[in-house]
């Protein structure tokens, strides 16, 4: 290979790692002497996937409305909500809830693959994706069950949703 041959080499591999849009390190050497005439590349690339783990609960508002029928009953069902999942994360992941209002002893959450009760944490498997990103989308229903003395009322959201890797 000639000298003008090593010179291309080594200008398109750094050429290659200039344009690269991530961390690129590129190395080249020359052999130089007599009959020593021979050229080396490397090239190491590195690519980083972040990690990615969301929840989005849809359908009902910010608050729950508690009427007399309701506390007679001891909870209060929301229905028409959905959760969707979107994760990257290799293997089994679960949803994990956690109640955070004070008028709510527990949470049940129905519509997962098997049912999850928060009472103040609780947590449910999700499917098992070792490959892959998992983008999936559950219709559910909430039982609210009232901690004592609550009265009737417009009380906040009392559940907190989150995706962990199991």
């Amino acid at each position: 290979m000639s000298a003008a041959n090593l010179l291309r080499a080594s200008l398109l591999s750094a050429s290659i790692a200039a344009l690269l849009p991530f961390p690129a390190d590129a190395d080249s050497r020359t052999a130089t002497g007599p009959d020593a005439l021979s050229a080396r590349a490397r090239l190491d690339i590195r690519i980083r996937v972040p990690a990615v783990a969301q929840v989005r609960l849809a359908g009902p508002g910010r608050g729950i409305e508690v009427r007399e029928e309701d506390l007679e009953r001891g909870f209060v069902e929301v229905t028409g909500a959905s959760i969707a999942v979107r994760a990257n994360m290799r293997g089994q992941k679960r949803l994990v809830a956690l109640v955070t209002a004070p008028f709510a002893k527990s949470v049940e959450i129905t519509g997962l693959p098997q049912r999850l009760l928060a009472q103040p944490e609780g947590e449910a498997a999700l499917q098992d994706t070792r490959r892959g990103v998992v983008d999936r989308r559950y219709d559910v229903r909430f039982r609210i069950r009232f901690a004592p003395g609550v009265t009737p009322g417009v009380y906040p959201w009392p559940v907190f949703l989150r995706v962990d890797a199991a």
